[in-house]
């Protein structure tokens, strides 16, 4: 038996006899020929490590490739596939899943189909599979701590080239996966696949413990990714993906419209073992390269989350660096480029006169919150992030600190810009019906006005008959109970300036 230490470099390996060989966590293995495995001997990849191939050689025997999912309960889902080709089935590889809960991707209808468990692994295609019936639950009211799952492919590790076709269907998304037993680099693999789909990965990150509202995807594209939410009590996002697809990983990308192949491939060359938390701009020398990422969230663990990048490879029309939002939730912050949402935008090299439309959309009205998660380049240094609010007239230092706001239910591309100058003097906005926001919550009736302070609040019937009634409010917002009337409501809204406004609102 032999363990692996330290990664194996050769021209070709060969396993004989009995021979057990382990490759553990962190070792890799790189040959330039063919790995042979011979009956009866066993040669095994351990979850993070690598075999690398530099020639489109025959390998031959059986291996076992074992690969982590992320920390997932019993009723969530992984996007797989196989680094190995041989007659192993879904059900083989996941036996505790419920029969019922294997799924293929159709193209033409743009939703997951139940796939027989019988069905064998395909080089290339990907498999949406939950997590065993066995696996850690999530219990509401519970404090719950997800785990992750080791599943084992079995069968001869994939080498050389990979084709798989692309289907046009509806929209033009296609479900892939990683064919090798090493990761693959994701920017080579949008770069050889140029002709064929879109410049978007679109990585499976969907917890079945967070709202509905936020979004099902984790995003990728040459100027970096976002994340999706990792639990209800947490405002960070889960591991956003880094450049990198990993063994295993399945994923979707989109053909594009205009493509001359209907063909996506996979090679030799986009194979690597090196990983890399932020690939992108740490160490760059270029001037006016930087990324910034913000988080929308509320109270109740939504959570949404989109990166605005400055490279040198981009503009600030629609190009291969931007990622268009897959809509996959009701609550998001996102970038407004072509009447259009982007959930990655590229933008040409940093001016500070640059300014970014965002659009944020809700289905629930209530109170939120948009913060910075994360910068770097150039906004590591001393250049400031503002969040414009056209509503209210706020500029805000989104470095300094998290911007909280009302919002009524809707989708809104015009309420928030992010700019990167103070101006010396900033127009004062004015008390009128657009500086208030209105929404139920419960039997409550939320008044919220911005940045204005509020005296106090009459709440009538349309026959004019007082309802509620709050003074000395001294604040930008108050709760009014008005139960359940289902009637119009009229509201009049007073400044501690003397400015009254009068608004209608259905309870």
């Amino acid at each position: 038996d032999l363990t692996l230490t330290e990664s194996l470099i050769a021209c070709k390996l060969t396993v004989t006899g009995t021979s057990q060989v382990v490759v553990p966590a962190t070792v890799d293995v790189i040959l330039n020929g063919a790995l042979t495995v011979e009956s009866g001997a066993s040669f095994t990849l351990a979850s993070n490590t690598n075999l690398i191939q530099d020639t489109n050689v025959q390998n031959s025997g059986v291996i076992s490739v074992e690969r982590q999912s992320s920390s997932l309960f019993r009723l969530d889902y992984t996007m797989w596939g196989s680094p190995v080709t041989g007659s192993q089935t879904l059900k083989q590889f996941s036996p505790q899943t419920v029969d019922s809960r294997f799924y293929i991707y159709n193209s033409s209808t743009d939703v997951f189909n139940t796939v027989s468990p019988v069905t064998a692994f395909t080089s290339g295609k990907g498999y949406l599979i939950r997590m065993p019936d066995n696996h850690t639950p999530f219990v509401v009211g519970a404090t719950n701590t997800p785990t992750a799952w080791t599943g084992t492919f079995v069968g001869t590790p994939t080498n050389g080239d990979v084709s798989v076709n692309l289907q046009s269907g509806l929209n033009g998304f296609n479900m892939l996966s990683n064919p090798y037993a090493s990761m693959i680099d994701a920017k080579k693999f949008l770069t050889d696949n140029s002709a064929a789909i879109e410049g978007t990965i679109y990585f499976w990150r969907r917890r079945n413990a967070v709202p509905d509202a936020s979004a099902y995807y984790a995003t990728y594209t040459y100027a970096g990714g976002t994340s999706v939410p990792s639990s209800t009590t947490s405002a960070s996002g889960s591991e956003t993906p880094n450049g990198f697809i990993q063994v295993g990983q399945g994923f979707i990308v989109k053909k594009k419209t205009s493509a001359t192949t209907n063909t996506a491939i996979f090679n030799n060359s986009m194979r690597t073992q090196t990983e890399q938390t932020n690939q992108f701009f740490k160490n760059s020398t270029a001037e006016n390269s930087g990324r910034v990422w913000l988080n929308v969230t509320n109270a109740a663990g939504e959570f949404g989350q989109t990166l605005i990048a400055y490279l040198p490879e981009a503009d600030n029309e629609v190009d291969f660096t931007d990622g268009k939002y897959l809509n996959d939730g009701t609550t998001a912050l996102t970038s407004w480029l072509d009447n259009s949402e982007y959930i990655i935008q590229g933008r040409a090299p940093f001016t500070n006169s640059d300014v970014v439309a965002l659009n944020f959309k809700t289905a629930t009205a209530g109170t939120y919150t948009i913060a910075v998660d994360k910068v770097d380049g150039l906004f590591e240094g001393t250049q400031a992030v503002f969040l414009r609010d056209n509503l209210t007239g706020v500029l805000h230092d989104l470095k300094g600190s998290v911007y909280t706001f009302a919002t009524q239910a809707g989708s809104f591309n015009k309420r928030f810009d992010v700019v990167y100058q103070n101006p010396l003097s900033v127009e004062n906005s004015t008390f009128d019906s657009s500086s208030i926001v209105l929404f139920k919550k419960g039997n409550n009736l939320v008044i919220n006005s911005g940045n204005f302070t509020l005296d106090f609040v009459e709440v009538y019937d349309l026959r004019g008959r007082l309802l509620a009634l709050a003074k000395n409010i001294n604040a930008n917002e108050i709760s009014i109970n008005v139960e359940e009337t289902n009637q119009m409501l009229i509201v009049k809204i007073t400044s501690t300036d003397g400015i009254s406004i009068t608004k209608k609102t259905i309870n």
